[in-house]
């Protein structure tokens, strides 16, 4: 958001001000309750944390692409 502003995106910062990082909230909140529900065993907890990294490391192979075809860099922040 900061970012933006700087920039002169005051609309952008307010779309993720008021959109963008209350959902981003509300997924962290659903993780997390999903994750204390059911990931209960060392071996569960486990799967979960290679689960995660799976998923990172996909977003960055994916940003890494974005970047070497088609020019685009991932938005500030993420």
């Amino acid at each position: 958001m900061a970012f933006c502003e700087r920039a002169g995106l005051a609309e952008t910062a307010e779309l993720y001000r008021n959109q963008i990082q209350p959902d981003e909230g509300w997924h962290v909140d659903l993780g997390h309750r999903v994750l204390t529900r059911y990931a209960i065993s060392p071996d569960d907890q486990e799967k979960a944390r290679r689960a995660v990294e799976a998923v990172l490391d996909l977003a960055v192979k994916v940003q890494r692409k974005q970047f070497q075809e088609m020019n685009l860099s991932h938005a500030p922040g993420c």
